[in-house]
């Protein structure tokens, strides 16, 4: 057993999972207040909307849902990588176990938040339950290669050796199967995808004379968005229930229709897209590239990779363009695509014009004429974009604040803990122990005749902090105290050794002359 092992022996068992109780609850909890502090910010202009029409309310409720995806996205992230607060050498779990576990109950709080949202203001069919079940639908069939980037950043070593070549080629089968529909895969046995019911599979065959050929497989989705995706390198189609009890079914064989476009594709097109898949790879391998090249080459791949992405929108923009050419040409009904558009953005409560000009998908207003239909409204301005800015610093200006009165007050609670063995210990449980509150439970515990377990803490806190000279000094102490002569000289020695090399301050010189002291009064102890 180490050092920590034993220290560890001499604590409650609840100690060592102080750090996950602390670390995932309060990554629950300050997410879901930072979504929710971005979503509230982001509404203020819907105070002041006086229009009726969808498109107006659209352009004002576009920044809360962005405030609020901005939580799911950057919160996990960020409680994530603040595992390494709470990395403590007493705590069971490692920081990147505690960084996951605080990360999935980060994402957890802002989706929560998220359905909230979304139940006021799109008042689609929220639970959270249904809310996690759509966010994992999500990142399964859409961004399945993200999952796997993250992994293999998480997973690969500085430097080029066996366990880099073994993630390397491990993580680049993985994105292998997510061009192939792995991650569709894995959300089937997940029960997040389903195969297509009776009436969707009779839809999409209609389309699917239409359009020549038909789909190798057409699956339902759980997510709480109308929406429909193609998968051209598998020939799949999948819809998700909200767009199956949105719109009617003339509206989805023209949905469906869009979609066998993008199975249309030229072949170059969808190996164009697969590579496409690779982009993340240099930026998974990104802490080995920097460890074993330097940083500038990880620069140049950053810059590869941002000029890749570029590229692949371009892509995506014309195949988005040509899906929808594709689809008009095999109406039923004239303008029946239009219509179906116009019901999803409307019930996605997605804004007629957006910002920026070189969207992967079109404005839905410029679809709707470029289908032949003139609104019946002005062109919209896009939404506003302050409120969503805004709205981001507020938020994490209050997790910041947040965060920082957790860590000031567990370092409070250190000081305050006066004799108080169940107030140190809640301490060493929620950061995983640091040198300063472990001395101060050895000493309790010396205090109390207990020393077994006073001289495992100390021993702890000495390796913790390689610097202090109080740490070997107090052991040298209880040493000496507990009948552990020649030990206890080993141990004044080594607080030499500390001030010798760090210059040290009048009290850590008179912390030595209490060590030596003990030391050379030190004697067997009797029965």
């Amino acid at each position: 057993m180490d050092v920590f092992g034993e220290a560890r022996a001499h604590l409650p068992a609840w100690v060592g999972w102080g750090t996950l109780a602390v670390h995932a609850g309060s990554a629950f909890i300050l997410s879901a207040l930072g979504t929710l502090v971005a979503a509230a910010v982001a509404a203020l202009p819907l105070r002041r909307l006086k229009e009726t029409h969808w498109t107006q309310r659209a352009r004002l409720v576009f920044p809360v849902r962005v405030a609020a995806m901005m939580g799911i996205i950057f919160f996990p992230i960020f409680f994530g990588a603040a595992g390494l607060l709470y990395d403590g050498p007493l705590a069971l779990l490692a920081w990147m176990q505690l960084g996951a576990a605080a990360a999935a109950a980060a994402l957890a709080g802002a989706v929560w938040v998220r359905t909230i949202v979304d139940r006021r203001l799109v008042k689609p069919p929220a639970t959270l339950l249904y809310g996690l079940q759509g966010t994992a639908s999500v990142m399964l069939i859409l961004l399945p290669h993200f999952l796997v980037a993250v992994t293999m950043f998480a997973l690969l070593p500085d430097r080029v050796d066996l366990r880099a070549v073994v993630v390397l080629a491990a993580g680049g089968a993985a994105f292998v199967l997510c061009a192939l529909g792995g991650g569709l895969a894995v959300a089937r046995a997940l029960g997040l995808a389903r195969p297509a019911s009776p009436r969707l599979s009779k839809i999409v065959e209609r389309a699917a004379v239409k359009a020549g050929f038909r789909p190798r497989g057409v699956y339902e989705i759980r997510w709480n968005r109308a929406n429909a995706f193609a998968f051209p390198l598998i020939g799949r189609l999948a819809f998700t229930d909200r767009l199956l009890g949105t719109i009617g079914d003339a509206e989805i064989e023209a949905i469906a229709a869009h979609e066998l476009g993008h199975l249309s594709e030229p072949r170059r097109v969808a190996l164009t897209r697969m590579a496409g898949v690779f982009i993340l790879l240099p930026l998974a391998a990104g802490r080995t590239i920097v460890g074993q090249c330097g940083l500038l080459p990880f620069v140049a791949a950053v810059f590869l990779v941002a000029l890749g992405v570029l590229l692949l929108r371009r892509l995506g923009r014309r195949m988005e363009e040509r899906a929808d050419a594709f689809a008009r040409s095999r109406e039923g009904e004239a303008g029946i695509y239009a219509r179906a558009l116009e019901a999803i953005y409307e019930a996605n409560m997605i804004p007629a014009v957006l910002s920026g000009k070189r969207r992967v998908h079109p404005h839905l207003y410029d679809r709707l004429l470029a289908a032949g239909v003139q609104p019946a409204y002005p062109r919209p301005a896009p939404p506003p974009g302050w409120p969503a800015r805004v709205a981001g610093l507020a938020a994490i200006l209050v997790v910041g604040l947040a965060v920082l009165g957790l860590r000031m007050g567990l370092l409070l609670g250190s000081f305050a803990a006066g004799g108080s063995e169940t107030v140190l210990q809640a301490v060493i449980g929620a950061t995983g122990g640091e040198a300063r509150d472990v001395a101060a439970l050895a000493d309790l515990r010396y205090a109390r005749g207990d020393c077994g377990g006073a001289v495992a803490l100390y021993d702890a806190a000495v390796v913790m902090d390689g610097l202090d000279v109080r740490y070997p000094a107090g052991l040298a102490v209880v040493l000496a105290g507990c009948g552990r002569c020649r030990e206890a000289k080993d141990y004044v020695e080594m607080a030499r050794w500390r001030l010798a090399e760090g210059g040290g301050l009048h009290a850590d010189r008179a912390i030595i002359t209490q060590a030596e002291a003990s030391a050379a009064r030190c004697g067997p102890r009797g029965p």
